[in-house]
């Protein structure tokens, strides 16, 4: 019966097989129950990945597409946002210096991609230890968050 099933398709479809159309389908059923149960449904998510410390010169950010519609991203850091938290408030820092190829192009609908930005801040090479978030507003006006804390970095000892 399978066999028959896959010549049709072929048949109608060229050299797509049923296995392929099964694997789609499966990966397509996953994204949608990550969708679902992470509560991001209809938004851009965004995380930092890894760990942060005082000596982090890169920041890796994950930018996940939980939308039905492609979010068209430019390149460049005038779109993103990096502020500390002040007590209760937060306080914005400012990007100077930050890498100006950031990658930029479609994020297409349950799709994950790996964004990197790298901060400077005002002349000083390292973000003070504390709690952050970074902002990104997309073409779209859409927005996402990525909360996250950067460490005090451990002293390394002479040789």
């Amino acid at each position: 019966m399978a066999d028959i099933i896959n010549a049709l398709l072929k048949d109608k479809l060229g050299s797509i097989s049923l296995k392929s159309i099964f694997t789609g389908f499966m990966a397509i059923i996953v994204a949608l129950i990550t969708m679902l149960s992470t509560g991001n449904t209809g938004k851009v998510a965004m995380r930092v990945v890894g760990n942060v410390d005082t000596n982090t010169t890169a920041i890796a950010v994950e930018i996940s597409n939980y939308t039905f519609e492609t979010v068209k991203d430019e390149a460049g850091y005038s779109s993103y946002k990096l502020e500390i938290k002040d007590g209760e408030s937060w306080r914005e820092v400012s990007i100077l210096g930050a890498n100006k190829d950031i990658v930029s192009g479609d994020i297409k609908p349950l799709a994950s991609s790996t964004r990197v930005i790298e901060l400077n801040i005002f002349g000083m090479p390292y973000l003070e230890a504390g709690d952050y978030r970074l902002t990104k507003t997309f073409l779209s006006g859409q927005a996402a968050t990525a909360e996250f804390t950067i460490t005090e970095a451990v002293a390394q000892k002479a040789a």
